[in-house]
């Protein structure tokens, strides 16, 4: 009697136990089908300005600097971006300008790609000796890249430009898509070309991440600030590289504003430099003033 009792409960339990491991293969399968078909959902788009808005803004940008350069003497060359917005505000930014020390820019960014690559260390030392005198000169190309950007020291610059090869520094801006940066001879290079090294920066995608923001880091530190942020309130951060050289005076930055972030590039070629760097000066305020006015928030 307890033989016939035990063999259907045996068979019960056996049918419950395949039903279950049937609804769980089944559940797997369905979750796995899920995953792989999962799409990770897109990033969510930029704030966009509506047509009036960006027309105003475009509007009143390019009347404050046609109103702002209508009496400055010598030529000017303009490149801004807003990078919240991706809208630009440019004046004549494809001409050509010795770049004077914003060459230095392009020695940044090859420098940062060579040492990602392994191909020189931050403490190789570099030396040279000055053709003027007796006195030797020798940096670490750590120091070399902190000395050429926060003080803009030719030395530095020439050191790791020679080190580099002022050829191959040309040939890397050409295989990043960084167009109208020249080396080879004079460097001369546009607002725009700058503007490009400015953006990879800001962006990260300047050799990589950690490259993008130790270069971020030493325009942080420059020390020359009597264009585009001298009138810029105080608790705003600008990451620039100044020029100058004869006629001319350049700066060309990242600025991080309350409302959004800007690229700033002016070039100028003037019989009274120092005049020109006021103009810079009083533009950068200007504009950034509407540009932080006139936004969605």
């Amino acid at each position: 009697m307890p033989k016939t009792l035990i063999t259907p409960v045996k068979i019960f339990l056996l049918a419950i136990t395949l039903i279950l491991l049937s609804l769980f293969i089944y559940n797997s399968q369905k979750e796995n089908h899920k995953i792989e078909n999962y799409q990770i959902p897109a990033a969510s788009p930029k704030p966009q300005l509506n047509e009036n808005l960006k027309a105003e803004r475009a509007g009143t940008i390019t009347a404050a600097i046609q109103s702002t350069l209508a009496k400055a003497q010598g030529r000017y060359s303009i490149y801004i971006k807003d990078l919240k917005y991706n809208q630009t505000f440019e004046y004549k930014s494809q001409e050509f300008y010795t770049s004077a020390s914003v060459y230095k820019l392009a020695v940044m960014y090859k420098t940062f790609d060579a040492l990602e690559k392994n191909d020189i260390e931050k403490e190789d030392i570099l030396s040279t000796i000055n053709t003027d005198s007796p006195k030797k000169f020798s940096y670490s190309i750590g120091e070399a890249l902190r000395l050429m950007i926060t003080v803009s020291d030719n030395t530095s610059a020439t050191l790791l430009a020679e080190k580099l090869g002022w050829v191959n520094i040309e040939k890397f801006l050409v295989e990043v898509s960084i167009e109208n940066f020249k080396l080879t001879k004079e460097p001369e290079s546009t607002a725009v070309s700058t503007a490009q090294i400015l953006e990879r920066i800001y962006t990260g995608n300047a050799v990589s991440k950690q490259a993008s923001n130790d270069m971020k880091k030493l325009l942080l530190a420059q020390t020359v600030n009597d264009r585009i942020p001298k009138y810029l309130p105080k608790n705003i951060k600008v990451a620039h590289k100044t020029g100058e050289l004869d006629t001319l005076r350049h700066d060309a930055g990242i600025v991080y504003g309350k409302k959004s972030d800007y690229i700033f590039v002016f070039f100028s070629d003037s019989p009274k430099p120092e005049v020109a760097s006021e103009t810079i000066a009083m533009l950068a305020k200007i504009v950034f003033d509407l540009l932080e006015v006139n936004s969605l928030n």
